[in-house]
């Protein structure tokens, strides 16, 4: 393993080749580094990943950086006691690099949110580093078809780690229910890039598994009218002046998206409900 000041030379090279934010991209390498011990543990597959770290592997940690790492558990039940004991014990793997992970804090987040899940706030401390971290656990997505096992490019050593994560068709199904039952309220642009990457990924899905997986996420979520208003919602959202100013502060702020318009991410929309109907 390298030591501390290689260590920040790499990532700070890594940043600058990609345009990314140096302390993030720091953070993504040390998410990374505990997926590691994620695999390792004996909670390899209970956690099943998804979110925008999952992103980052679809669309590569260079046109998709992300500050947290988003995770379903899939047979542990989620409470603050035990999301404590399994990060605890994921925590004490060893990972053969020098780094130490600590709990810090847990918390329940269920406030404003349709699902039930616990915050994990970890540091990541290699030699006079520390690196915060944090770690979402929720419990009660539905997963349609099943998790599936991927593989997750680690960005400095050239090597690979394989993990559950959510099935395509499920990120689509959760980012479709998003944008269609918030309609123009949304303020999640990212949400439009990721439908825009995934779009653009030949063979990514299967349109029938989809259908299924975006019905099991509304009728979980209570919005299963969504597709019945979805082009009504999608004339809406062409016309929005305020998302296409929430686009361009997005673009602003991740130069990966500085190609893509506001209206081809509404065609890309277009055509997932064109086809949905």
């Amino acid at each position: 393993m390298k030591n501390m000041m290689q260590l920040k030379a790499l990532v700070k090279n890594y940043a600058r080749k990609y345009g990314l934010n140096e302390p993030v991209t720091m953070q993504v390498y040390m998410m990374q580094r505990l997926l590691v011990r994620i695999v390792a543990s004996e909670y390899r597959d209970d956690l099943v990943v998804k979110g925008g770290f999952l992103m980052g592997a679809l669309a590569g940690f260079e046109a998709r950086s992300t500050k947290d790492l988003d995770t379903t558990a899939w047979h542990t039940a989620v409470n603050e006691e035990s999301v404590r004991l399994m990060f605890t014990e994921i925590c004490g793997v060893d990972g053969g690099d020098g780094i130490t992970f600590k709990v810090e804090g847990i918390k329940t987040i269920t406030e404003q949110r349709r699902y039930h899940g616990v915050k994990v706030n970890l540091v990541a401390v290699y030699e006079g580093m520390r690196v915060p971290l944090s770690v979402d656990v929720t419990a009660g997505d539905p997963i349609t078809p099943n998790p599936v096992k991927r593989v997750f490019p680690l960005m400095l050593e050239g090597e690979v780690v394989e993990a559950w994560s959510y099935p395509t068709e499920t990120v689509l199904a959760e980012k479709l229910e998003t944008v269609l039952s918030r309609g123009t309220a949304t303020s999640r642009a990212k949400d439009f890039y990721d439908l825009y990457v995934i779009a653009s990924i030949p063979d990514s899905y299967d349109a029938r598994q989809l259908k299924e997986a975006l019905r099991n996420t509304t009728e979980a979520r209570g919005t299963s009218p969504v597709m019945d208003d979805a082009a009504a919602t999608l004339r809406q959202i062409e016309q929005s002046n305020n998302l296409r100013k929430t686009w361009r502060s997005f673009q602003e702020s991740n130069h990966y998206a500085a190609g893509i318009t506001f209206e081809d991410c509404c065609r890309v929309l277009g055509d997932f409900v064109e086809e949905l109907l």
